[in-house]
């Protein structure tokens, strides 16, 4: 409910994806243009071990352009998942989760 029509929206790992299939599923995917931070534009983000691809993107970048586009003011909403730290003040060390490395498989996918 917190989308905005015709926003640019950076989608995150983890419950971010839910936001963007719930998206697809309520037909307001067309009302946005969805990113994703390694560089596809448009459609429906990947998740899990799809993080990063699309399906039907508009365009795919390099992702350091992708992060020149957010740096430039290029989104109107982030939905960031719960390891992902907008504030500049506290840093997250997003690669162990506990004892697990981010890339292991675990609850906190």
């Amino acid at each position: 409910m917190e989308l905005i029509p015709n926003a640019v929206v950076n989608m995150g790992i983890g419950m971010p994806e839910s936001v963007g299939a719930v998206a697809a599923e309520e037909d307001l995917i067309e009302l946005m243009t969805m990113t994703s931070e390694p560089g596809a534009i448009g459609g429906m983000p990947g998740g899990k071990l799809y993080f990063g691809s699309a399906v039907n993107p508009e365009a795919l970048v390099d992702h350091p352009i992708m992060f020149d586009f957010y740096d430039g003011g290029g989104l109107d909403l982030a939905v960031l998942g719960m390891a992902e730290n907008g504030s500049v003040w506290k840093t997250v060390n997003v690669s162990k989760f506990g004892p697990q490395d981010s890339g292991e498989r675990g609850d906190f996918n």
